[in-house]
Order: C-alpha cells, then sequence, then structure tokens
C-alpha cells in the first residue's frame, strides 16, 4: 500500500509511524524519519565587482538554518558561497572571480541533511560580467615633451581596454 504524505513544510523533519489495530491489541511502530527537501530560493539583487559578485537571495520561507549556494558553475562546484538561511533575504558572495569576465549564477538550497533541492539552471538566474579592474602601472620613464607608461592587466583577461589619461589643471585627455 502506498499513502502520499501532503501539506508538509519544507526542510522539516518528520516521523512516520505505522500503527496495527487488532482485536483488543494496538501497537505503534516507528518506521521511518525524514526531512523534506528545501524550497529552491530566488534572486532578490545582485551587486557585481572586479573580482566578486554579493547575491541577494529570497529563501523562499524555508526555515532558518537552511542551507544556501550561489555557484558560477555546477551546484556546489567552482567558485562558490554557501551559507545559512538566517532571515530573508540572506546575502552570499563569490570571490576570486577574474576581471572582466561573464558568469552566470546557479543559486539552490539543501535541507539539514544535506540534500540538494532542485537548483536553477546554470545562468537562469543571471549572467552578469564583472568590472575591469584598474590597472596597475608597471614602470614610466619622464622625456622632456612626453612620458611613457607600462600598465599591468591587474587580472584582467587579454582583450581587456585599458586607458590613461594625461592632463594638467584639471583637464584631462583619454588616450
Amino acid at each position: 500500500t502506498t499513502l502520499a504524505i501532503t501539506g508538509l513544510t519544507a526542510n522539516t523533519t518528520y516521523v512516520i509511524n505505522t500503527r496495527a489495530v487488532g482485536v483488543g491489541v494496538s501497537s505503534t511502530t516507528q518506521v521511518a524519519s525524514t526531512r523534506t527537501l528545501a524550497i529552491v530560493p530566488t534572486l532578490t539583487s545582485f551587486q557585481v565587482f572586479a573580482t566578486s559578485i554579493s547575491v541577494s537571495i529570497n529563501t523562499q520561507n524555508n526555515p532558518n538554518g537552511t542551507g544556501l549556494s550561489v555557484s558560477t558553475n555546477a551546484f556546489g562546484v567552482g567558485s562558490s558561497s554557501i551559507g545559512v538561511a538566517g532571515g530573508n533575504p540572506t546575502t552570499l558572495a563569490m570571490t576570486g572571480l577574474i576581471p572582466n569576465t561573464t558568469y552566470g549564477v546557479d543559486i539552490g538550497a539543501f535541507d539539514g541533511s544535506g540534500s540538494a533541492s532542485t537548483q536553477s539552471a546554470l545562468g537562469s538566474e543571471i549572467s552578469t560580467r564583472t568590472r575591469a579592474a584598474l590597472a596597475t602601472v608597471s614602470s614610466f620613464q619622464i622625456f622632456t615633451t612626453s612620458v611613457s607608461v607600462t600598465l599591468g592587466s591587474n587580472g584582467n583577461p587579454t582583450g581587456t581596454a585599458l586607458m590613461i589619461s594625461t592632463g594638467a589643471g584639471g583637464h584631462y585627455e583619454v588616450t
């Protein structure tokens, strides 16, 4: 016999008992203890920086203590951040990202036993590009009528445009 138990709360442990009733005899036996899965969270907002993305998550009424994950790769793999729902919204940050690079962000939840809810597909929540990092001055040479400046990429990938502005007295020209 199969029985569907509905109306349960997400990420909550339930004990399942059976009861046999006979002539004058009634007994209860615990047959299982299980936890329901967490509800998939949704994106509230995000902020993008050169080497990190901060994501604000609507916990979808999952109880406090529900595990949350944001990732730039498959769920829980790659650059990711794992935290615990402590209210709504909850903010997690992914750090160590490459400047000026496009990322898809996946968000998910897991219950108290570590079982993952179905997470959003990679990039379905957001697809964004991290900001370019400020270029560094590696060296410079001063001449009578010019200056030669060598810039470092500061982690930006090949192809990132780097600019220098020059001027005096508050008037600058970008080259």
